[in-house]
């Protein structure tokens, strides 16, 4: 009787961690790895650090507003807590006003990874491995990356955007449309009056003083993380970035950001930010091959939205998997 079935899941963020978690908490039979491309875990739930300095780069906050997802994060309070910003709107030509948030923001702690942490913990996690593509037969799937393979897996799950998860899977029907968004990280000699910040007619969408959240490190350098528009991102993927960068450097001046030092300013860029559209499902399976997944490209566009993709996918493949062990004994007793 086959006792064990094994899943990889390619991705570490709220998505993948949530999904290895459910699987490995209600399936005493599942075997399963993570595989991740960066260094660590949590996806676009991103901290760069260093000795200096320490930037929020990625998503910025998440809320919580269903009741499993409430429910979900019980275990995990210790890995994030509320964020009780100073919140504004600045424009260029600077009619600022006080902004308010209606409902309740967290962010991980210490980190913005730490949650993925935290939920992940135990569980098998390949990092530095990004997946080139799958291979083999349904039931014997195997990874590719640049160093060889990983396998054979029973179900192979991505919860990469959806431009790589379609390369991975070779699936053009998971085609969708993403926005890019550039993240500037810039230290400053002086503290703004403002946690965050929305910002309007300006290339930049959005500021933040990572320093202002919970737990964070106090003895680093401030700084600030400034989130270039969308459709500017869009527009300027085939510049270069010290051009980007002194674009938006030129941006947070003209907002009257005092104390820049912009020659220690670095640049990222999340080329799959935010899905322009959701999908027509709430995650993506392909029984027969026995590849799926899940994400926020699926749902809404934040790290709720990614939770709920993960767990209706866990529904469905905890049904799949006791079929196919159920099924693998009665081949056997048979």
């Amino acid at each position: 009787m086959r006792s064990s079935v094994s899943v990889a899941i390619i991705g570490s963020g709220i998505a993948g961690t949530t999904l290895a978690r459910l699987l490995t908490d209600d399936i005493p039979s599942a075997e399963v790895t993570i595989f991740e491309k960066s260094r660590g875990v949590g996806g676009r739930m991103a901290t760069r650090y260093s000795e200096e300095y320490e930037f929020d780069h990625g998503a910025q906050f998440f809320t919580i507003r269903g009741g499993r997802f409430k429910k979900f994060l019980k275990r995990y309070e210790s890995a994030f807590s509320e964020w009780p910003a100073a919140t504004t709107t600045l424009s260029p030509d600077r009619k600022e006003y006080t902004r308010l948030w209606f409902e309740t923001h967290y962010v991980g702690t210490p980190r913005m990874n730490s949650l993925c942490k935290k939920i992940a913990e135990n569980i098998d996690i390949q990092v530095r491995q990004q997946i080139l593509g799958i291979s083999g037969t349904p039931k014997q799937r195997f990874l590719e990356t640049e160093d060889g393979r990983f396998g054979p897996f029973d179900w192979i799950v991505s919860t990469a955007p959806a431009p790589q998860t379609q390369i991975i899977f070779n699936k053009p029907e998971l085609s969708m449309p993403y926005s890019a968004a550039f993240a500037l990280m810039v230290p400053v000699g002086e503290r703004p009056d403002f946690d965050a910040a929305v910002v309007r007619d300006s290339p930049v969408s959005w500021l933040a003083v990572t320093s202002s959240k919970p737990e964070r490190c106090q003895h680093k350098q401030l700084g600030i993380v400034a989130h270039a528009d969308s459709q500017w991102s869009d527009e300027r993927l085939q510049e270069p970035a010290d051009k980007v960068k002194g674009e938006l450097l030129d941006a947070l001046e003209a907002l009257a950001i005092a104390g820049l030092r912009r020659d220690c300013a670095t640049l990222h860029l999340w080329r799959f930010s935010r899905p322009i559209t959701a999908g027509a499902q709430p995650y993506f399976i392909d029984s027969q091959d026995k590849i799926a997944a899940c994400g926020d490209w699926f749902m809404h566009d934040n790290v709720e939205g990614a939770f709920d993709s993960a767990y209706a996918l866990f529904l469905t493949l905890r049904k799949q998997i006791a079929g196919q062990i159920a099924g693998s004994k009665i081949d056997e007793d048979t």
